[in-house]
């Protein structure tokens, strides 16, 4: 049964072909950040569509596991600094009472 989305990734695919053609006639360093944000994605728009159209999904090996951050991070201070040119209350000040 055809899925909602063939005549989407009927476009995709030759889009991203296009882009790909494109990025190959650009000059450095646009041609290598362009072709290694591209790099890929073919394929895996591919592996989208053939599991849209009922194929088995491959199992891998690798564990995928979130990034360590480098260093940690600074401590969060509990209450943002005040931006310049923001009023928060009253404009004029208010009259003591006795």
């Amino acid at each position: 049964m055809p899925h909602p989305f063939e005549r989407d990734l009927s476009y995709l695919q030759p889009f991203l072909g296009r882009i790909t053609a494109y990025a190959e006639s650009l000059p450095e360093p646009q041609r290598g950040a362009l072709l290694a944000q591209l790099d890929g994605e073919l394929s895996r728009w591919a592996t989208v569509q053939s599991l849209l159209d009922g194929a088995a999904p491959v199992e891998t090996s690798a564990v995928k596991t979130p990034a360590e951050p480098a260093e940690p991070a600074a401590e969060t201070p509990l209450r943002p600094a005040r931006q310049a040119g923001w009023t928060i209350g009253p404009l004029s000040a208010s009259p003591l009472k006795p």
